[in-house]
């Protein structure tokens, strides 16, 4: 599943931050049954590829998000889309793994890799946005 920049998702989306680019690159795959509820990894041609469990979000007929909520949780994860193509799979995964590992005294949310994405979602809730669709 792809949001572009028509449709309704992706102009929210667009709305708080997240380039054409990134859209057009970053495929969303719906999962049934996942440990935790969503990662972002690079696919072998360095594009993301976003799993999300099926219970996080909430959809209209036409596979667009339903409500606030859901967006932030989209919205948090082609922050993370983003960053994947602004500084390649390597430098990524790396980043994620040295801050998760090596700056434990730093909370996650306050971390380098963590912080614009909690900014942009923490934006998106302070806004008096209404989805209707």
């Amino acid at each position: 599943m792809k949001y572009t920049k028509e449709t309704i998702t992706g102009s929210f989306l667009r709305e708080f931050g997240i380039s054409s680019k990134t859209l057009e690159h970053t495929r969303i795959i719906l999962v049934r049954y996942i440990p935790f509820p969503a990662f972002t990894w690079p696919s072998i041609f360095g594009n993301p590829v976003v799993f999300i469990s099926e219970k996080k979000l909430k959809f209209n007929k036409e596979k667009q998000i339903k409500d606030k909520k859901s967006l932030a949780f989209v919205l948090y994860q082609y922050c993370h889309a983003h960053q994947l193509l602004e500084w390649g799979s390597f430098l990524y995964l790396w980043r994620h793994f040295y801050h998760r590992i090596f700056s434990r005294s730093t909370p996650v949310r306050h971390s380098h890799v963590e912080r614009e994405c909690y900014a942009r979602v923490d934006e998106l809730m302070a806004s008096d946005m209404e989805i209707n669709n």
